[in-house]
């Protein structure tokens, strides 16, 4: 193999490693050991691989800002904030600044974006639809494919499925028996509200020979307290020990509705958060470590940017439950 035919992608299927891994090591980024790095760069000097810097350089140099989309029904919810916190400090060592977009008009201000994150795109959704038919570099936080079937350029998104079957486990060991998932399942949902309510239900499936019972419970986006304590008085009612939540925001109020019952069942009631409600629930959470996935989503989107071979679907590491 000559030196100069050596692609990155042949750099990685050699060591064995993700392109995205091999990527980072070379450039210093992301979470890599340094027994990797220290591989990585004893067989690119071996293979005679080199980073090509004035490409990349020259690919960057015109970008003045990056991007960052949200949904209008969700901007709201405090996940979306500090997820933008995150992807304006990673913007911010590279010199350029971050646009909230707010809808098609954004794509029509002459502002020159070198590309965008876009958390919790939906299929039908015209910005994000706009932004890829442009060729406008995208990182779709939750999987995202267009009506006319394109992708963005890069997915990123946490192990959902595994941490929320995690949670229920933990749910179960405590002693749940009767499940109930609350959240916006009934509206043209994002893949995470979609995929959250499948993993739900495949659960409780699986352990409904063991006693597990499950029910899903659909609140309105920006569910206030009338809502919730509504929504808290019909579970206890029907029996359920455990509520989980599909959409930040809810645990919190659920808790306190639940506190305000003169109930003695109420008070054995678990509620637990698939979305960050740290530390404001009553059981487990899910803590999406939002600053640090928009950090990482941004850092991806400047690879794509600058030229860097990136794979088409990453996960964030960062989630845990707590």
């Amino acid at each position: 193999m000559s030196a100069n035919t050596v692609t990155l992608k042949d750099l990685a299927r050699h060591l064995k490693l993700s392109r995205t891994t091999v990527s980072d090591a070379l450039s210093g980024r992301g979470r890599v050991s340094e027994e990797t790095v220290q591989r990585v760069r004893e067989a690119a000097e071996e293979l005679g691989y080199v980073v090509n810097r004035a490409a990349r350089q020259l690919r960057t140099r015109g970008v003045g800002a990056i991007g960052y989309y949200v949904p209008a029904e969700a901007r709201d919810l405090d996940f979306y904030m500090r997820f933008a916190f995150g992807v304006a400090g990673a913007a911010q060592r590279w010199g350029v600044d971050t646009v909230l977009m707010v809808g098609e008009e954004s794509l029509h201000r002459g502002v020159h974006l070198g590309g965008v994150v876009a958390v919790d795109p939906r299929p039908e959704d015209h910005v994000v639809a706009g932004l890829v038919d442009a060729s406008i570099p995208v990182v779709a936080v939750g999987e995202y494919v267009s009506r006319s079937g394109r992708r963005a350029d890069v997915t990123f998104e946490a192990r959902h499925e595994e941490l929320e079957r995690s949670l229920l486990d933990r749910l179960w060991r405590q002693g749940c028996r009767r499940f109930e998932m609350w959240g916006p399942m009934d509206c043209a949902a994002s893949s995470f509200a979609a995929n959250a309510r499948y993993n739900f239900e495949t659960w409780v499936a699986g352990h409904a020979t063991q006693g597990a019972e499950g029910r899903v419970r659909s609140l309105p986006l920006g569910a206030g307290g009338e809502h919730i304590h509504a929504a808290v008085r019909d579970a206890v009612r029907r029996g359920a020990d455990a509520v989980v939540c599909g959409l930040q925001g809810i645990a919190p109020h659920a808790a306190a509705s639940l506190d305000l019952l003169e109930d003695e069942r109420a008070r054995r009631v678990v509620v637990s958060s698939m979305a960050s409600d740290v530390p404001l629930a009553r059981g487990p959470v899910i803590d999406l470590a939002p600053r640090k996935y928009g950090e990482e989503a941004a850092e991806l989107l400047w690879r794509v940017i600058s030229g860097a071979e990136v794979e088409q679907h990453v996960w964030f590491e960062g989630a845990q439950i707590v």
